[in-house]
């Protein structure tokens, strides 16, 4: 259920200079609305307050298990994808990747954070076991991107804009898909998804048509006719498995959204992302009374803001919770005028 006064639910009224700034008047000509703010919008507008309103962007200061081994890992395979595409050996680009989770490891030490340390050697022996298993990659794949930023925007529509962070880019040279352009989503997850949560990942859509329209501008050195007509969910499974052989561990799965799921998906985002930028532009004082929260236990269960939000429903001050847990996201694209 959704609640209908959230002026009383929402943030305190008592601000601290270190965590509040007032800055959405800088707020761009036409601004970048992502899949994953409009995914938290729908979620809860509470939490997407907290999360994404320009004079907040809290962020919590301790990071789950989950989300720690999601940036780790992610930031390995950038590590590793990025000296390929430099020209690195495929031994030299593991050699770097391994070296950076070897650094968080002794940062862990260093606090002492066994759970950590469990995690990150566990996480260590899955990332070596990946790069061996595709090795195929170097010869298979040319990378045309990593972690680079790509965009849209609906015809007449000049307030906001689509940005996408896309782990990586990739011509396939070989193989079944030769000739194609594919986007390539890393996944650390505990199972492999099933088949109707890859069908219901609005990602996926939203990729491909960003990628069409980045090749018809011409932003994709070499493949000004590249053919984009599916993505890859990269899954490394990070279930502790003992003597598990390789393809229980990683899998990628190719699907390839109709015409009809690519226009459905971007229309659905572009209508939402509408109401964000409305909300988002307000003062925050006039935002926190469009907000509403969803009391739900799959929403609360893992949000970072729920304790918040349990002494705003027990009438108290959440100031000093926000002070002790939270501190100010980075999160942000810049306006398009800036892109």
């Amino acid at each position: 259920m959704s609640s209908s006064n959230s002026e009383s639910l929402a943030i305190p009224e008592t601000t601290s200079p270190e965590l509040w700034s007032p800055i959405g008047s800088t707020l761009g000509t036409c601004i970048g609305i992502s899949n994953s703010e409009v995914i938290e919008y729908t979620k809860c507008k509470t939490s997407w307050l907290f999360k994404y309103h320009p004079e907040l962007l809290l962020s919590p200061i301790t990071l789950g298990p989950a989300r720690t081994r999601g940036i780790i890992g992610h930031s390995a395979l950038e590590i590793f994808y990025t000296h390929l595409k430099d020209g690195a050996s495929h031994l030299e680009a593991v050699m770097y990747a391994l070296k950076y989770i070897n650094q968080e490891y002794d940062e862990a030490t260093e606090t002492d954070d066994v759970d950590k340390m469990t995690m990150i050697r566990r996480l260590r022996t899955l990332v070596a076991r990946y790069f061996e298993y595709y090795k195929s990659d170097i010869l298979n794949w040319e990378i045309i991107s990593v972690e680079a930023v790509y965009s849209m925007q609906a015809p007449g529509v000049t307030k906001y804009y689509l940005p996408m962070r896309m782990d990586l880019v990739v011509y396939m040279k070989t193989g079944k898909y030769a000739g194609e352009i594919c986007t390539v989503d890393h996944k650390f997850t505990y199972d492999f998804w099933p088949q109707i949560k890859i069908d219901m990942n609005s990602q996926i859509p939203l990729y491909i048509r960003a990628l069409r329209e980045s090749i018809q501008r011409g932003e994709i050195e070499g493949h000004s006719d590249g053919v984009v007509r599916r993505s890859i969910f990269n899954f490394l499974r990070y279930r502790d498995l003992p003597d598990v052989p390789d393809h229980e561990l990683f899998h990628r799965a190719y699907p390839k959204p109709e015409k009809y799921t690519l226009e459905a998906v971007f229309n659905n985002h572009m209508q939402i992302a509408a109401e964000i930028e409305e909300i988002k532009r307000l003062p925050l004082a006039e935002a926190r009374k469009r907000v509403t929260l969803s009391l739900t236990g799959s929403s609360c269960q893992y949000c970072d803001f729920k304790r918040i939000c349990v002494v705003n429903l027990q009438g108290g001050d959440a100031t000093y919770e926000i002070m002790g847990t939270m501190k100010k996201s980075t999160y942000g694209y810049p306006a398009l005028e800036e892109f």
